[in-house]
């Protein structure tokens, strides 16, 4: 699309130094105007046909950027089901050995409750 856009106005720009020959000898080109106006008028072409290629090469960013997103967003979301599922497995887990084991439960939340005291505890002169 963007590359007809250039080829025309690169075709417009190569008949002018042919129509232009005729001008530099002070005649009126063909199509009316004078050259610098021909001349005017295809370098104008030529910039929209460059800012129609930009835009388009813009627009293809964009939309790669938009697939991007959306492929880390599943990406992310299916992490985040994963890991719901594995923290509640390990939670269910734990509440079964706490449940087959309460006493022993208990006895290692008391020691892992007293190591953690001495090592927060303010140290004495």
């Amino acid at each position: 699309m963007a590359g007809s856009t250039l080829n025309e106005a690169a075709a417009g720009a190569s008949e002018t130094p042919q129509r232009g020959a005729g001008a530099a000898r002070g005649a009126q080109p063909a199509g009316g105007g004078s050259l610098a106006e021909r001349a005017g008028e295809t370098v104008e072409k030529l910039a929209r046909g460059v800012a129609q290629a930009a835009g388009d090469q813009a627009e293809a960013a964009i939309e790669a950027a938009r697939e991007a997103k959306a492929s880390a967003v599943e990406s992310l979301e299916d992490f985040t089901v994963t890991a719901r599922e594995r923290i509640d497995e390990a939670a269910q887990s734990l509440s079964e050995t706490v449940a087959r084991n309460p006493l022993r439960s208990i006895a290692i939340a008391a020691g892992v409750g007293l190591l953690v005291g001495l090592l927060t505890r303010p140290e004495r002169d």
